[in-house]
């Protein structure tokens, strides 16, 4: 922890070496700035004494316009004990530099103090092997599924595993590995509605959209093992309207929709597609 505490306060060293020279860069600034104000000021009063000889101005607003100028030069030229000009009407106040530069090496001081008592510095990294033998119900979702593809990696006949990540898989876009996982899980356990769905959507996902014949036979498939489910209706009508049998893929959509509820959350898309079909946009 020691070497925290060393790195930190090096930190604040650096910080306040390097931008040093910029507040001496802007207080020189600063300098030269009032030295351009004193000229302007001596000018001034000159051309009033000009402006009076030649008398475009009288000799009230004359001494009126050199008090003023007096004073602001009088103002300008004042000085502290250390010989740096001061505002005698502003009081002085921390610049912005000084203020970066100051809350610039405190804030890794600042981290240092809150990470010690808050923190755990001597607390060692923890390996990718440990994790994955971390009791189940304190495990986080992603150690849970990099558990599983271990065992899987080693044990590939898992129809569990396989049935296990399948879902993660989708959920987080990974559809090429959530239809080898189906497909997998479909083999070893056995074929159900559920992993047959979850592989021909995944395979159709990963694939672009498109109906490929082994899609297709399982779709068929499937719409025989449960022909309550409008899923394999709508991708055998998809493969038509792919393979360029319109009229038949118009049909399909139709019959598709005539048993669609109103509040079927698949019926606006079926539409769509039906849509596109009776109305083609021109080329």
């Amino acid at each position: 922890m020691l070497i925290w505490i060393f790195f930190a306060v090096l930190t604040a060293v650096i910080v306040f070496v390097v931008l040093g020279p910029l507040a001496e860069r802007s207080r020189a600034a600063e300098n030269t700035d009032d030295a351009a104000n004193l000229a302007v000021y001596r000018a001034q009063i000159t051309e009033v004494d000009a402006d009076l000889e030649r008398g475009v101005i009288g000799e009230e607003e004359a001494k009126a316009a050199r008090v003023e100028l007096s004073r602001k030069l009088l103002q300008a030229t004042e000085h502290d004990d250390a010989g740096n000009p001061v505002q005698a009407d502003t009081p002085k106040r921390p610049t912005a530099n000084h203020l970066a530069i100051i809350l610039a090496g405190l804030i890794p001081l600042l981290a240092i103090g809150i990470y010690v008592p808050l923190g755990s510095p001597n607390v060692p990294d923890q390996p990718h092997a440990p994790r994955l033998n971390e009791n189940l119900k304190d495990a986080s979702a992603v150690n849970l599924l990099a558990r599983v593809e271990a065992r899987l990696r080693t044990h590939p006949e898992d129809g569990k595993g396989w049935d296990v990540v399948a879902p993660f898989y989708v959920r987080t876009g990974r559809f090429a590995d959530a239809a080898n996982a189906y497909r997998n899980a479909a083999r070893l356990l056995g074929e159900t509605p559920e992993r047959l769905i979850g592989y021909v959507k995944s395979a159709i996902l990963a694939n672009n959209g498109i109906v490929t014949e082994d899609l297709r036979r399982t779709a068929e498939r499937l719409s025989q093992m449960a022909p309550e489910r409008p899923e394999p209706k709508f991708w055998l009508a998809l493969a038509l309207e792919q393979d360029g049998n319109l009229t038949e893929a118009t049909k399909a959509y139709e019959d598709l929709l005539s048993s669609a509820t109103e509040d079927a959350p698949w019926r606006e898309m079926v539409q769509g597609r039906l849509n596109g079909l009776q109305n083609p946009k021109p080329e």
